[in-house]
């Protein structure tokens, strides 16, 4: 099955739609504003998106380079005005998969890499193959 990579500007989103410079974090008033709409019946509504950055609270998030988008709208973010300026997709052909995989890998980018637990870490060992010299 084929896939994809997205990449977001969240500099040239929050600029465009919802009027701010930067990346803030999830405590600011456009992004709070979002938190508060699902919670709270007398909380004002809105179909803003906006790009946060998170305070790192778990290592994994450190590890990730975790960033979010809080949404207001159902409105995907490829629908959401001229989606070129901030968003560009990388089709990935199914073939290509395991060789991406296997490149990945090569510069340590493997599942435990991205999650680094003890789960990931054996599994990523049992599957390492060695050559006999």
């Amino acid at each position: 099955m084929p896939g994809a990579i997205w990449a977001l500007s969240p500099i040239i989103f929050n600029s465009e739609h919802v009027g701010l410079r930067g990346i803030p974090t999830p405590g600011h008033a456009k992004a709070t504003q979002l938190f508060a709409a699902p919670f709270r019946e007398t909380a004002p509504q809105s179909e803003d998106i906006v790009a946060v950055i998170p305070r790192e609270i778990d290592f994994r998030m450190l590890v990730q380079s975790s960033v979010f988008t809080i949404h207001g709208s159902q409105t995907a973010l490829e629908d959401f005005g001229p989606s070129d300026h901030f968003l560009v997709k990388f089709r990935v052909p199914a073939a290509a998969k395991p060789v991406i995989q296997k490149q990945l890998s090569r510069f340590g980018l493997g599942g435990s890499y991205l999650f680094p637990d003890l789960e990931h870490l054996a599994k990523e060992l049992a599957s390492l193959t060695f050559e006999t010299v």
